[in-house]
């Protein structure tokens, strides 16, 4: 009889312990970084919400401003870079030109990382945001052209890179139009447009995406 007591006493407490340490070990990983819901949760993480915040941000800063002085204050340019506007390395990412700009870019930032982050994690999304940015950022250095004002969509193409990589045969639709296209074709199509309008900041997104697929593209496409 006491053997059976004790024996039901320390099924008792280990039932108890197991349960407290995987509701502390949970609520630790939900608090840990900068994520929302947990990794692979489906929702959008807080990288990609603090990207759209800055976005906004930026835009109703420059709302009294003349459009010379907006473009001057937030766009990269490597002489005034020099000149000591060194924010101008980070806030370029993040900066709309206009209402179309802001609301589309934003939204369509939005609605993709949720999609991603399911498929890939959020880790990874994060990852790829800040890598993204960090390479944008060095071509920008690297690039001679004093003269032009620069503002990289390194989060966009980012995400959109990722799902491309990830799956290039998936179907993109090409929002607001009611367009469908090959995710393989999108790239070829956004790579296209990147080299003719000579924003080679724009790759930096997909060499992120490319360095954490660990560049196994070839092996995804399958006609």
């Amino acid at each position: 009889y006491k053997i059976v007591k004790q024996r039901s006493i320390l099924n008792n407490v280990s039932k108890r312990t197991s349960s407290k340490t995987n509701s502390n070990f949970i609520n630790k990983t939900q608090k840990k970084g900068f994520f929302s819901g947990g990794n692979n949760s489906g929702l959008v993480p807080n990288s990609v919400k603090y990207c759209i915040y800055g976005s906004i941000g930026i835009y109703f800063m420059g709302l009294g401003m003349q459009d010379g002085q907006y473009i001057r204050k937030f766009l990269f340019n490597k002489e005034s870079f020099l000149n000591g506007n060194y924010h101008t390395i980070i806030t370029n990412h993040f900066t709309k030109t206009n209402l179309f700009d802001l609301v589309i870019d934003c939204g369509i930032t939005y609605l993709l990382s949720g999609s991603i982050a399911m498929a890939a994690g959020e880790a990874m999304l994060t990852k790829c945001l800040i890598y993204g940015i960090g390479i944008s950022s060095a071509i920008l250095l690297l690039q001679n052209d004093r003269g032009t004002y620069y503002k990289c969509d390194s989060v966009l193409r980012s995400i959109v890179w990722l799902m491309i990589l990830r799956n290039p045969m998936q179907s993109f639709t090409l929002l607001p139009f009611p367009i469908t296209i090959k995710a393989f074709y999108l790239g070829i199509f956004l790579a296209a447009i990147d080299l003719m309008s000579g924003k080679y900041c724009n790759f930096g997104g997909a060499a992120a995406a490319y360095i954490l697929t660990k560049g196994k593209l070839w092996k995804r496409i399958k006609y």
